[in-house]
């Protein structure tokens, strides 16, 4: 700086002071810039529920459909808890193997940066895709085929045999 100041000093014949900008942390530091942050957990937030929700209501017309299929299995003599594990785990079975399909997916983008203007700033970022983001997704997509599955076969597999078959 002094360096600086004194080269200054030498071609304006002016005297004056060059400082340093504000510092780049500092400046981050700032409660306002976490805003955007809190704001974007609170979108992933909400979206991630409303996949919950739109996951579940698959399987319960998947199930709500097979409730036949639950009677004809009870009237050949399976117990409900066979039924309902039978049902849980093909619901499993399935939401896993979306889940890995999804991972897949997932590579496209991982490495891939993007930018936007936003006023007189520039936002950038890089799409990351971790093994923690992917251990995430599976257990995520597990969950919600074990929960979705279990709450409709639970009702189906309660329903007497003969309301269970005339459900055709």
């Amino acid at each position: 700086m002094e360096a600086t100041n004194r080269s200054l000093e030498l071609l304006t014949g002016v005297g004056g002071q060059c400082k340093r900008a504000v510092e780049p942390l500092s400046f981050s530091l700032w409660p306002a810039n976490r805003i955007p942050a809190r704001l974007g957990r609170c979108r992933w937030s909400s979206d991630g529920i409303g996949a919950i929700f739109a996951a579940m209501n698959t399987m319960y017309s998947v199930v709500a459909n097979r409730a036949s299929e639950v009677g004809t299995l009870r009237a050949l003599g399976f117990a409900r808890s066979a039924v309902l594990i039978a049902f849980v785990l093909e619901g499993l079975l399935l939401a896993v193997v979306g889940g890995v399909f999804g991972c897949l997916l997932s590579f496209l983008i991982n490495g891939m940066s993007a930018n936007t203007t936003a006023g007189m700033s520039e936002i950038s970022f890089a799409f990351r895709v971790t093994p923690t983001d992917l251990t995430y997704g599976l257990l995520f997509a597990a969950t919600m085929g074990i929960i979705g599955s279990l709450l409709r076969t639970a009702c189906a597999a309660r329903l007497p045999i003969t309301s269970a078959l005339s459900q055709v």
